[in-house]
């Protein structure tokens, strides 16, 4: 159940000697109960302006931390959160000495706190306990109450130093509660971090924002005509006189007086461009964040990160070296394409995501298959192997029905070319006068127009277009075909399986300082996988698409959101979000998405003239295209001329009668020169 935590944390100061024993000097048991009524009820009404739940039937938790010898004030207090009309705080006791031994159980973050102090030198334990609770929450709003009644200066110097020590926690939203002097008012000083030209890292000036005074009933009345002549804003409910100063002013305004948004990024396209002369031109998240800083009025200062370390960060050590300049203060936004992982998420916080994108292996093109197989590569080897066997039966039948012709014919080659020709849809000089033979070749002259039709129609563009052999497109062939890999050290940690694959993959990764070079290696070494973000291949200066082929979807690594990494609590997280949500919302981050594609800018290479008249120019045909015909025809004289020459050499053993001549004459010459 989502439960709006209310919690209310007083700490009641105790000077514990070595002996465990509460001193009995401490300032707050010093209220009396005369006095406890006075000013009780103050604190509490103004607890109920600043902690106001919005979901009343739910209820809110209150935490108190009593000592073990609590003084009425204490008591007081208690009772009265307890006692609350409107039942919206669940109060629980707890002694502030002893650790809150089972918090788990509590993962709710605190919208509020309310620490009762004596002066500042007691804040540290407090924000060290609140801080171990699982609740903690610097976002929250904090209300202070210091006990020890002091004079106008030195209680300056204590709110001054409460407000710093709380804004090193990243707590902007402090209300300091404190009697006045000699007096029953309570009064509440603040800051407002972004008043004036004030940019949040400092305490410029204090402001009292409120003041309350609470009398007993028949006191009330005379209090009421003694303050008729004030000016001040005042709200007189049933025994109180209150004072509001400020009441329009916000903590955490919309606009930030041109401040400083300190971001830090590597050059990582198409997230972020970046140039040496220029700094940060563009790039889908140098857009957002120049939008957001427009629109809260800060000032964008941008620190190059150093992408070897952007590479090196899977684990704790290195991760904690990668967040360095938001962890060391450096920058408030980390970018480029960054998503949250384990680590971050235990040291800084995120916004809600904008993109997504995956790590996936790019590897090289495949290769040109042998240019001399262009004129076969029309039909698969099935097909052709069909052809030829077909061809060679339609030889022989034509060669049995001619036998039955009286027309003139000739030899099993001739019935060969004669098949042949038909195939091809050519002119073959023969006149048959058998009707059922004219017939047969009429049916044989409609095959080879459908074949012919056929082979014609995708030869030009199988001549004209390049062929590739078969492409490595996913993990197990590249694998099979004994690939080695490199890439982030995050990517490999994606790979702690005990598979095969898996264990291949750890034994042939090496980590890639620098994506970009790795990806340009790809140009030259065939057998190497490349572990990269998809939007981030397609965007590198030193590798065309053309050169590598990322996997598909199916076979990324991991996917993942991109989202901005900012400091831990950063009070300005709520706005950024509510900016990004505007932007995706507007679809601006498609168009900027088309705005950060760059050009390709390819090293050492010249750019090859485009053909004149451009894409539909005629293409020209080269021995290139066409040099598997004369492979074949250059391998048919080989065999014809090593043909000659076995039969000269058997035509001159007869001739000369020599040794195995008669065999020759008797078997072999009749099959060379006959039918």
């Amino acid at each position: 159940m989502f439960f709006l935590h209310f919690l209310l944390l007083a700490f009641f100061h105790a000077c514990i000697e070595s002996t465990g024993k509460v001193d009995a000097s401490i300032g707050i048991n010093d209220i009396g109960s005369d006095s406890a009524l006075e000013i009780a009820p103050c604190i509490l009404k103004l607890c109920e302006k600043y902690f106001h739940s919005k979901k009343k039937t739910q209820g809110s938790l209150a935490i108190v931390n009593l000592t073990p010898d609590a003084s009425s004030f204490q008591k007081h207090v208690l009772s009265s959160l307890n006692e609350n009309e409107r039942h919206e705080l669940a109060v629980m006791v707890k002694d502030a000495r002893k650790k809150h031994w089972n918090a788990s159980h509590v993962t709710e973050k605190a919208k509020n706190y309310f620490m009762i102090l004596k002066d500042s030198s007691e804040l540290g334990r407090t924000i060290k306990q609140l801080h171990a609770l699982p609740t903690w929450n610097p976002l929250a709003q904090v209300v202070v109450y210091i006990t020890e009644e002091m004079i106008t200066t030195e209680l300056e110097t204590q709110t001054r130093n409460i407000l710093d020590e709380l804004l090193k926690c990243g707590v902007y939203n402090v209300n300091i509660m404190s009697k006045r002097y000699n007096t029953s008012v309570i009064q509440v000083n603040t800051w407002f971090p972004y008043e004036g030209v004030n940019c949040g890292d400092k305490i410029i000036d204090l402001r009292l924002i409120e003041e309350c005074e609470y009398f007993p009933d028949e006191s009330f009345d005379q209090a009421n005509d003694s303050e008729e002549t004030d000016n001040s804003p005042m709200n007189r409910k049933s025994g109180f006189l209150m004072k509001s100063f400020h009441s329009d002013w916000r903590k955490i305004p919309d606009t930030y007086n041109g401040c400083p948004l300190r971001v830090s990024s590597g050059h990582w396209l198409p997230y972020t461009v970046y140039s040496r002369d220029k700094g940060f031109i563009k790039g889908t998240e140098v857009f957002m964040v120049e939008t957001m800083s427009e629109r809260m009025n800060m000032k964008p200062m941008y620190t190059l990160m150093n992408l070897t370390k952007m590479n090196y960060f899977g684990s704790k050590n290195n991760a904690i070296d990668f967040y360095s300049d938001i962890l060391e203060g450096i920058s408030n936004i980390m970018i480029g394409g960054l998503s949250e992982n384990a680590i971050s998420r235990k040291l800084l916080s995120s916004s809600i995501p904008y993109f997504q994108d995956d790590i996936t292996f790019c590897v090289g093109k495949a290769p040109l298959a042998p240019n001399w197989m262009n004129v076969f590569a029309i039909f698969t080897i099935w097909i052709w192997l069909l052809t030829i066997t077909l061809l060679y039966i339609s030889a022989y039948l034509l060669r049995a029905l001619s036998l039955t012709d009286k027309a003139e014919t000739g030899n099993m080659v001739w019935a060969l070319l004669q098949s042949l020709a038909l195939t091809l849809s050519t002119y073959a000089q023969y006149n048959p006068r058998r009707f059922f033979i004219r017939l047969y070749l009429i049916c044989f002259m409609i095959y080879g127009l459908h074949f012919n039709t056929a082979y014609h129609s995708f030869l030009i563009t199988v001549l004209t277009r390049p062929r590739y052999q078969i492409q490595v497109s996913s993990l197990p062939m590249a694998v099979a075909d004994e690939y080695h890999f490199s890439g982030s050290e995050n990517s490999l940690n994606y790979f702690n399986k005990d598979d095969a694959q898996s264990t291949y993959v750890r034994r042939m990764f090496t980590i890639c300082p620098d994506i970009d070079v790795c990806l340009d290696d790809l140009k030259r070494d065939s057998e190497l996988g490349v572990a990269v973000s998809r939007e981030h291949a397609r965007n590198s200066p030193l590798i065309d698409e053309s050169d590598m082929f990322c996997f598909h979807h199916s076979e990324n690594i991991y996917s993942y959101s991109i989202s901005m990494l900012v400091q831990r609590d950063y009070h300005l997280l709520p706005k950024i979000n509510d900016i990004i949500r505007t932007i995706l919302e507007s679809g601006l981050l498609s168009k900027w998405q088309k705005d950060s594609e760059v050009s390709k800018v390819h090293l050492g290479e010249v750019k090859e003239e485009e053909p004149e008249g451009g894409e539909g120019a005629q293409i020209v045909l080269s021995i290139s295209h066409v040099q598997g015909a004369f492979i074949v025809v250059g391998f048919g004289l080989i065999l014809a001329t090593l043909a000659f020459c076995l039969e000269w050499i058997i035509f001159l053993t007869i001739k000369k009668d020599r040794f195995g001549a008669k065999f020759l004459k008797k078997y072999v010459e009749k099959k060379l020169c006959c039918d």
